[in-house]
């Protein structure tokens, strides 16, 4: 959000085979915040498209998560959200080609229409075909990062 990090400073993105664009249901159910939730995603999409990954080679999904919440806030909020889907959607296609839009809500147990299993289905499904010219990744930094964040253990 507000561009602090660009897609091409973090090296294991060149290699994902999915890419998911994920939006805050809480945000959009709640009036007042709808529109920077959708200005997040747009910011990130502007990102992608300014970057030099290959999402063109993933498989890529708009996220939106807590579809109970935004129903609950009722149809002012699923209203808006579909409309910004679209032209995320939209957006999100002229970088990848191709985008799929999910919905996602807090799992219940008796309720199959959640969006968990279409999720899941996505995340598990076959990756893109490999590709081979993929510069392989300089872990150093990476591993500098992980030494910084690991607790040191006492013997």
């Amino acid at each position: 959000r507000d561009n602090e990090i660009q897609p091409d400073e973090i090296p294991l993105l060149a290699h994902a085979d999915k890419l998911a664009i994920v939006v805050d249901g809480g945000l959009i159910a709640e009036s007042g915040m709808r529109a920077a939730a959708v200005n997040f995603a747009r910011q990130l999409i502007s990102r992608f498209k300014s970057s030099t990954l290959p999402v063109h080679r993933m498989d890529v999904a708009l996220l939106l998560t807590k579809l109970d919440q935004v129903l609950e806030a009722g149809s002012g909020a699923i209203t808006y959200w579909e409309k910004q889907e679209e032209m995320l959607l939209t957006a999100l296609r002229e970088v990848s080609g191709e985008a799929l839009a999910l919905r996602t809500a807090a799992r219940g147990l008796s309720d199959p229409e959640d969006g968990m299993n279409a999720l899941m289905g996505w995340i598990v499904a076959s990756p893109p075909e490999p590709v081979e010219d993929l510069p392989l990744i300089d872990v150093t930094a990476s591993a500098r990062l992980q030494r910084i964040r690991a607790p040191k253990t006492t013997p």
